[in-house]
């Protein structure tokens, strides 16, 4: 949360099974951030069995802070996946925002650790975005990268996502579409009425990683609006490849660290 003391993390806890909470220890943070100024947000929380712990992924400016917790009353510091231009071969992607984590199973039978998070592209001629990240986990639950960052989306200001594993091979993914920089004013319509934060949610979609001329992760919208691969291609029911009407370019994603191909629309 926001405070005039900077940004920290709180916890509550509900006695009625989710219908009212009540804030932990009188509503004073479970873990504080470092200055009044820092970044701390966004908080990510998973359980590791084999640990018996519980596992934060905390956005910090241009890294993700690790911690781990027994309780989920006291946390202590494990490390941080750095995502700094020194880190990522020289690619400034700025403020790092709502970390996720996911496992991803591939159709080899190969499972690998991906790394969602928000960023901006706009020294590259992008907006606002979310990226992904193919790699693994060190012995302290610390993401290590075995990919540069790729956008999961090219469209303006798909960010802010949320992920839920649906499977092994499988994750849903929505987001927001929108950007601070053009809804923070008064927007007005034809008859002078004022709307404020105008934005909308995406439409869900499949996220998979599979083995094509190259390992990928592939997006498929759900089956009402067709399937679609990132390529930009419909994958018909007879299993040929054509495009779809009016398809604009999408990027494929790689996830093995080769350049990923432009389609472009015939």
């Amino acid at each position: 949360s926001y405070t005039k003391s900077g940004q920290h993390q709180y916890a509550a806890y509900s006695l009625d099974f989710g219908k009212s909470y009540v804030p932990y220890n009188g509503g004073q943070p479970v873990l504080k951030g470092t200055t009044a100024t820092s970044d701390n947000r966004d908080p990510y929380i998973w359980h590791d069995a084999a640990r018996g712990k519980l596992m934060m992924y905390l956005a910090e400016g241009d890294k993700i802070g690790v911690y781990a917790s027994s309780d989920g009353k006291a946390w202590t510091y494990e490390g941080a996946t750095i995502l700094n231009a020194g880190a990522l071969g020289g690619k400034d992607l700025g403020l790092v925002e709502c970390p996720n984590l996911k496992t991803m199973k591939a159709s080899d039978g190969t499972t690998k650790h991906v790394l969602f998070f928000g960023a901006n592209g706009y020294q590259y001629g992008s907006t606002t975005g979310t990226y992904y990240m193919v790699g693994h986990l060190d012995d302290k639950n610390v993401f290590v990268a075995e990919s540069q960052p790729r956008r999961v989306d090219q469209g303006t200001d798909w960010y802010g996502a949320n992920f839920l594993q649906e499977s092994d091979t499988t994750v849903k993914a929505l987001a927001w579409l929108g950007n601070w920089a053009y809804l923070q004013g008064d927007i007005r319509d034809q008859n002078g009425e004022v709307s404020k934060h105008l934005s909308g949610i995406s439409i869900t979609r499949n996220l998979r990683r599979c083995l094509c001329d190259q390992v990928r992760l592939r997006e498929r919208q759900p089956e009402d609006f067709g399937r679609y691969g990132l390529c930009g291609h419909l994958q018909r029911e007879d299993g040929q490849r054509q495009l779809p009407q009016g398809a604009l370019r999408r990027e494929a994603l790689d996830v093995a660290g080769s350049e990923p191909g432009i389609h472009r629309r015939e």
